[in-house]
């Protein structure tokens, strides 16, 4: 049975409830949304704060209802309409960062006789970083420099993304050290410390 059909059957159960206040129920759970997270768990997206609060009283009732089509008692989460939003443009955002970062992998990187060096050198930067620090890539516009960077930082993010990897234009870079050296901030030296792997565009 799908969230969509236990939550109709689930109003359906609700609204003739009597211990659901039937003006909470006309409100907000009949306009709430049920969204299964993973099996037996669940998010209640309702419109407002005030609704969340209101429908909060009630889970007790909702989860007893859920455990009658699911044999299990569920986990239930509320949230607003707002905080659903927000959350569905992060995990937006992280997609497309994914899915930009894939694009710049080495998989998808076109290489031949021209850049051949240039791509196996940026290949043992992730292999062996400490022996190939710095790398310097040089080459006219349109080449693949920037692809071979980005391609380094994938790498190593998701062969180890426990260490920590920052990739920077020289320009932004060169704007954060006048600013930290006139603020008198110890930025760079924090990123020196904290950072495993720079890398500059």
């Amino acid at each position: 049975m799908t969230e969509f059909s236990i939550w109709e059957k689930l109003k359906e159960e609700l609204s003739q409830d009597a211990k659901i206040d039937q003006k909470v129920y006309n409100s907000y759970i009949s306009k709430a949304n049920l969204i299964e997270n993973q099996k037996n768990d669940y998010t209640l997206v309702v419109k407002s704060s005030i609704g969340a609060r209101l429908v909060e009283q009630f889970l007790p009732n909702i989860s007893e209802i859920i455990k009658k089509y699911t044999n299990q008692l569920p986990q239930i989460d509320i949230i607003t309409n707002e905080e659903f939003k927000k959350q569905e443009k992060i995990n937006s955002e992280i997609i497309n960062k994914i899915a930009v970062d894939y694009e710049f992998s080495f998989e998808h990187f076109i290489h031949g006789s021209s850049n051949t060096l240039a791509f196996r050198a940026a290949w043992s930067v992730v292999e062996n970083p400490a022996q190939w620090s710095p790398l310097f890539i040089y080459g006219d516009s349109g080449l693949g420099k920037t692809h071979l960077l980005k391609a380094i930082e994938y790498e190593i993010k998701n062969k180890q993304p426990n260490l920590k990897v920052k990739y920077i234009t020289s320009e932004e870079f060169g704007h954060q050290v006048v600013e930290a050296i006139q603020n008198g901030s110890d930025a760079i030296e924090k990123w020196k410390k904290n950072l495993f792997l720079m890398i500059f565009c």
